[in-house]
């Protein structure tokens, strides 16, 4: 660890030293910057138990400094995460197994015993590996598809979208992957837009993203359900539209209404056009 400490540090230094002379040198350093990182977060906090119950056999009770430490946690996952989502936007592919051999580490902290804020974290930076790295990052999807899954329904709003927007990510990106999951992906979907307070004004973001995720799974999925399956999600898609909450999924799902009418798709535009009106009114 003192070696791994040192080499960190003199990374750090290097890069500080070459500024964007440094730049080639990112792809190769920074994946064994993150790994110290994440290896190592959660030791101060261990430590101090451990100091508390060895000071006279006694386990005092800290949880000021526990919450320190969560938050501590917390701001380290975040940065690693931001940081590898975008090492994947602007490296591509080439970055992408350094990504995926951190996978497992946020995956860990998806599963329910962790606080939710860490869950949110672990969840948005699959989000962002999905997202930069698309199809070629369809391995993914059985690791944190389930998780994702069970999370739709969650407690803590902001978890709750995350996880919605993922899902539609795997639907979009992850193919055969993806395929084993879709029964239950519509189930946890239609669920999510059948609630009564679905579009209140706490949860109508991550209803939004729902609603796009349904898009993308009748899209890219249709041969995974029987005809009937397939026109009940397109109508329950254009049922819910216009999206009016998260302005960035109502831009990626007004775009797919507009490109399926041009194609004259017949199972948005209904029986001789019988849901052209409303369209319009969309």
């Amino acid at each position: 660890p003192a070696l791994q400490r040192l080499s960190v540090a003199m990374a750090d230094d290097v890069l500080e030293a070459a500024g964007a002379a440094a730049a080639s040198l990112v792809p190769s350093v920074l994946p064994h910057m993150l790994a110290h990182t994440m290896a190592h977060m959660g030791e101060g906090k261990a430590a101090r138990r451990k100091k508390k119950k060895d000071y006279m056999g006694f386990d005092f009770d800290d949880s000021e400094q526990d919450e320190e430490a969560m938050q501590d946690e917390e701001d380290l996952i975040e940065q690693v995460a931001f940081a590898t989502g975008k090492l994947v936007q602007t490296h591509g592919e080439t970055y992408l197994p350094h990504a995926e051999s951190m996978v497992p580490w946020f995956v860990d902290r998806m599963a329910p015993a962790n606080p939710p804020a860490l869950q949110r974290l672990s969840v948005a930076m699959a989000d962002d590996v999905l997202e930069a790295a698309g199809a070629a990052a369809a391995s993914l999807v059985p690791s944190v598809l389930p998780h994702m899954l069970a999370h739709t329904m969650a407690s803590d709003l902001e978890l709750r979208q995350a996880s919605l927007f993922g899902v539609g990510l795997c639907a979009e990106f992850g193919g055969a992957s993806f395929r084993p999951f879709a029964p239950e992906t519509l189930l946890r979907l239609e669920t999510v837009m059948q609630e009564e307070d679905a579009r209140t004004e706490d949860k109508a973001s991550a209803t939004d993203n729902a609603a796009s995720s349904l898009g993308k799974l009748a899209l890219h999925h249709a041969e995974a359900f029987t005809p009937e399956e397939t026109a009940r999600m397109w109508s329950s898609w254009l049922a819910y539209l216009p999206l009016e909450s998260d302005v960035g999924e109502a831009v990626v799902v007004h775009k797919l209404l507009c490109r399926m009418v041009e194609g004259n798709r017949a199972e948005i535009l209904g029986p001789a056009n019988s849901n052209l009106p409303r369209i319009l009114s969309i």
